[in-house]
This record gives structure tokens, C-alpha cells and sequence, in this order.
């Protein structure tokens, strides 16, 4: 059975990974406070003691409108802390799997992108995962990456969490209708990302992304029929949102390398949204 040491282990993926993926995989979950990311002698302790076949890493700074003034922060946590990463993942014998983002593209296509579109990005968050990927191939050939667009699950803070309660609260909820991709629900991903570390793919680039596209505003639409929500949800230009951050507004990623991998073809980002906000649901109540 092949052992997964997880870092990041209270973000949202690390608990849907837990929730989804431990049939057939021996998972370790670590949290900032066991496994500093930036710590070398914090690798040294987990990865001599656990021998893990891979480690997946979840652990990043995630807030993309943060990022444009936490520079510093950002950088040392998605390039510096990844360059760690991926030299002690070598060092110990361990495959090396870093979670990266849409948003190291510019949003200038009108095709989905493919993994070896050339990078792009146009915000300092989508920058420090860019280099942040660089760097883990240069310190460890082996390395997989695996992109990801418009997260979302039951856990923490996301895009659905937070229609749900703008539901709640207002009659009518404003969402930008020209930002387009296709979300990915947490735990659809964690079960596919399962099957891809047991089928051991070679290394690069790959691309997770459910088939067909939505705006924000087709997502929260989803998320508000499915819930039963009474709130009209209205389309806006992003110029309705100003902001200190640049976001592509076509970030659709190609999932056939990955769906090789796997050896299927990826579900409807819709299907997704019904089955997570079942599973919300489910655990509220309970």
C-alpha cells in the first residue's frame, strides 16, 4: 500500500483527501503546526520517520488578493518553501506532488490550456505558483504538478461556502458572468488525485479539470438551484468588483493527460456541484 504524507492537513483538499482518498492509500496528515513547510529540519523528522512513497503538497498561500500586498509572504511559502520540498522529497526517496492553479495563465486563450502552455500570470499570487513550479522541477526532475481551477468543497473558505451564506442573508446576490473555467469540487478531485497516485504517472505537468465550462455566475446559479436558495442571482460585468488584483478571464484547463492517467473520462463540473452540496448538507445536519 503505498503511503502519502499530506501537508497542509486543515485546508480544504488536505480534508476532502481525508475524507475521500484513504481506501487504498496509508495517508499521514500533517498540519503547519507538526510540518513547517519552511523548515528543514521539520522535513527531515517527518520524512525519515514516515518514508513516504509521495508527498502531496497542499500547503501554499492561497489568498489571491492578499498576495498583491503580502509579496514576501506569498513567495516564501509557494517558491522558497517548495524549493525545500522538492529537494528533500529527492533526498529521501519520495515523489513529490504540488497542487498549482489556473491562474499562472494570463486568460489570453480561447482554448482550453493545455500543461505546456507556457505560463503567464498576471497576478503576484499566480506568479509565486508559477516559479513555484519551476523551482520543484529544477530540484527534483521527478516531480508531478498537478493544476487546479476554482476549488471548492464543504470545508473552510470557498467560493460555495460563501453563496450559501450571501443566500441566506440577501434577496439578490451580484456574481461576475465574464470570468470563465470550471470549478472543481474538492472531493470529486481528491478521489480522481487517489486513483492518480496509485496508477504512478510520470513526471510533469498535468491539468485536473471536470468537463465543460461555467462562469461565476453559471457556478453560483448552480449552487443556488441545488440548495433550494430563494435569492435572484444577477450577472455583472467584473468592472462591477474593483479590485487590486488581475484574474484571467479564460482559465479552462485540458484534462486529457490526466484523464490518461486515470483512464477515464472526467465527470460534469454540474454533476460536482449537486454531489458537494450533498455532502454539505449531509454534514451539517448531522
Amino acid at each position: 500500500m503505498k503511503k502519502v504524507l499530506v501537508t497542509g492537513g486543515h485546508g480544504q483538499l488536505a480534508k476532502c483527501f481525508k475524507r475521500e482518498a484513504s481506501e487504498r492509500l496509508n495517508v499521514v496528515f500533517t498540519s503547519k503546526a507538526q510540518l513547517d513547510i519552511c523548515e528543514e529540519d521539520d522535513w527531515d523528522f517527518w520524512l525519515s520517520r514516515e518514508h513516504p512513497d509521495v508527498v502531496l503538497h497542499t500547503a501554499a498561500y492561497t489568498d489571491v488578493a492578499g498576495a498583491e500586498t503580502a509579496q514576501d509572504q506569498a513567495r516564501r511559502l509557494n517558491v522558497d518553501a517548495v524549493r525545500l520540498a522538492a529537494r528533500k522529497c529527492r533526498m529521501y526517496g519520495a515523489r513529490f506532488l504540488l497542487i498549482s492553479t489556473d491562474y499562472v495563465f494570463d486568460g489570453s486563450l480561447r482554448r482550453p490550456y493545455r500543461p505546456d502552455d507556457p505560463p503567464s500570470p498576471l497576478s503576484v499570487y499566480g506568479s509565486s505558483k508559477a516559479d513555484g513550479e519551476r523551482t520543484a522541477f529544477e530540484e527534483n526532475p521527478d516531480t508531478l504538478v498537478v493544476r487546479v481551477s476554482w476549488l471548492y468543497s464543504p470545508y473552510g473558505k470557498n467560493f460555495m461556502l460563501t453563496m450559501l451564506r450571501l443566500f441566506a442573508e440577501r434577496e439578490e446576490v451580484k456574481v461576475v458572468n465574464d470570468q470563465v473555467a470550471s470549478p472543481t469540487c474538492g472531493l470529486t478531485f481528491a478521489n480522481y488525485l487517489k486513483q492518480f497516485i496509485l496508477n504512478d504517472p510520470p513526471a510533469g505537468i498535468y491539468h485536473f479539470s471536470l468537463s465543460g465550462e461555467a462562469s461565476w455566475y453559471d457556478f453560483a446559479k448552480a449552487i443556488c438551484e441545488d440548495s433550494g436558495g430563494t435569492a435572484r442571482v444577477e450577472p455583472v460585468n467584473t468592472a462591477a468588483f474593483p479590485s487590486n488584483v488581475s484574474r484571467p478571464a479564460y482559465s479552462k484547463l485540458d484534462a486529457t493527460s490526466f484523464e490518461k492517467v486515470v483512464g477515464e473520462s472526467l465527470p460534469p463540473w454540474r454533476n460536482a456541484v449537486t454531489y458537494c452540496l450533498h455532502t454539505h448538507q449531509n454534514e451539517h445536519n448531522n
